[in-house]
């Protein structure tokens, strides 16, 4: 790993913290993804083959260094529920964590689409995934999301 730190230099201060997970460790994010001229300086591999990786997998650099795609998808997910969940659900002191997940994949499989609140809020409850979830309520998940950036704010949301 000599020659990688110097092109991931937040490499050398990623900790190691234990967590609840089957592999007993959790890995901290560093704090900046990696840029795709980082990866591909890394890489040095066909260029439109890179690009479709980078936007698959992103630019941490411990998914850039893993070739392996399921210890990818481990350390992803891993990063996604025990840190930015997690947190989020913490600091934010949720209470429906089902209604949290299924508002980030209705946000998810909506992107770029003109939303709301409310047209959120009713989709939620038509699917049946929720019931009686409010626009406030929702309003409310969108902000923590936003402050967690895991969200941008959607369109018709000031």
């Amino acid at each position: 790993m000599g020659d990688t730190l110097s092109f991931f230099p937040n490499l050398a201060t990623t900790h190691f913290y234990p967590c609840d997970s089957a592999h007993g460790f959790f890995v901290s994010p560093p704090r900046n993804p990696c840029s795709f001229a980082e990866y591909h300086s890394c890489i040095q591999g066909d260029r439109l083959d890179e690009w479709n990786d980078y936007l698959t997998y992103g630019g941490m650099p411990l998914v850039v260094l893993e070739r392996n795609e399921a210890r990818r998808r481990t350390y992803l997910n891993s990063l996604y529920e025990e840190v930015y969940l997690k947190d989020l659900v913490e600091r934010n002191d949720i209470r429906d964590i089902p209604l949290l997940e299924n508002l980030l994949d209705v946000l998810s499989s909506s992107v770029g689409s003109p939303t709301n609140p409310t047209r959120l809020a009713n989709a939620l409850n038509s699917a049946n995934r929720q019931k009686d979830t409010t626009a406030n309520t929702v309003e409310q998940y969108i902000r923590h999301l936003m402050q967690a950036y895991l969200s941008a704010s959607p369109s018709g949301m000031t």
